[in-house]
């Protein structure tokens, strides 16, 4: 994903999708408010750079494997 000054690009492998400015989205900004405080008071898990990073690997496997 990239940030430009006007919003967030989503970069997909086919390329950029569509530019989106997600922080105007009240549905998107409380979702991200109660998964924060949620985490926060430690009631949701967090997950590591690493533990996203091979949890992408083994989805794009099973993608390719199909």
């Amino acid at each position: 994903m990239k940030t430009s000054g006007k919003g967030t690009f989503l970069k997909m492998e086919d390329g950029l999708i569509a530019e989106f400015e997600w922080w105007k989205d009240k549905t998107i900004v409380k979702e991200i408010r109660t998964r924060y405080d949620a985490w926060a008071a430690g009631k949701e898990k967090g997950y590591t750079q690493d533990q996203l990073n091979a949890s992408i690997e083994e989805l794009r496997k099973r993608r390719l494997s199909e």
